[in-house]
């Protein structure tokens, strides 16, 4: 569905354009900005899911990426937010 293609490359975009921002607390907004995507992207999975436009275990497969990424990127927010504290010392 293209609802879902297109919160998920916001996934990647955001992720992408932070790296290239000039500070850590501008990358932490990307990054948060990502897990939004994210987290829209699982939403989009329900709905697709309960609307039969994907099947049941296509469904379950792409909400355990999804979850997975969320940690990932949780993992990396934490990185990041620790790495701009420690600067500001």
């Amino acid at each position: 569905p293209p609802h879902l293609r297109r919160a998920g490359g916001s996934v990647v975009s955001h992720i992408a354009e932070g790296q290239g921002r000039l500070t850590n607390e501008e990358w932490s907004q990307m990054l948060s900005a990502a897990r939004g995507s994210l987290y829209e992207v699982q939403a989009h999975v329900i709905a697709a899911a309960k609307l039969d436009i994907l099947t049941p275990g296509v469904a379950e497969h792409l909400k355990k990426r999804a979850r997975q990424a969320a940690k990932e990127l949780d993992g990396l927010i934490i990185w990041v937010r620790r790495r701009g504290a420690e600067k500001r010392l």
